[in-house]
């Protein structure tokens, strides 16, 4: 409706007449004051993109040819389940205590709780010092508890480190999580205490 407008004005602007055709919102006595000579049909609005966007949509483009294979392996393992989910996140060094809490989303203080209850295991083995270095392809264990079904079996989330890149502000990091993950009890068995409640 507001094109439509736009060209009977202009028309009538450019031929100082409507051919007979009045505008509801003009009257007669007052159309020709008040309309300007320009031609409002060349006007156009143009959103123009910031060149840094389109320098680093180049870089990624050459990266990604790389990434693709790992990609449909990883569609294969989320699409699977649905409580397997990839995670990007940003650390400001790769210490077990920030890599947990930036892969579950969850509070410092809850992370070095879980930390200081023995709850969290890298690849099988009990963590003793929150400042212990995580690499790639590393497998974070929380341990959630027991399995209801089996007691020999543990219920965990498992945060695996897929990739690591350098980022101006630390680290950026490519984490698949798994949520609810049943495996078998670790040789130096994981047994509840009395003092934690779930």
């Amino acid at each position: 409706m507001a094109t439509v407008r736009i060209q009977l004005l202009s028309s009538y602007s450019n031929n100082n007449k409507l051919n007979n055709i009045q505008p509801r919102f003009l009257r007669r006595e007052l159309s020709n004051k008040f309309l300007l000579p320009h031609n409002l049909d060349w006007w156009v609005t143009k959103r123009w993109k910031s060149k840094k966007q389109k320098l680093s949509s180049q870089n990624q483009d050459d990266s990604d040819d790389e990434k693709d294979e790992v990609d449909d392996e990883l569609e294969s393992i989320v699409s699977g389940n649905k409580n397997n989910k990839v995670i990007t996140a940003h650390v400001s060094s790769m210490r077990i205590d920030a890599v947990f809490k930036a892969g579950m989303g969850i509070a410092r203080n809850k992370a070095e709780t879980a930390l200081y209850e023995s709850r969290l295991r890298v690849n099988g083995k009990k963590v003793l010092k929150k400042g212990l270095q995580i690499g790639l392809e590393d497998e974070i264990d929380y341990i959630q508890g027991p399995s209801p079904k089996n007691p020999n079996f543990l219920v965990v989330t498992r945060l695996t480190v897929l990739d690591a890149s350098d980022h101006p502000e630390g680290y950026k990091l490519k984490l698949l999580r798994e949520k609810s993950l049943t495996i078998e009890n670790y040789d130096d068995s994981w047994k509840p205490s009395e003092d934690s409640n779930s």
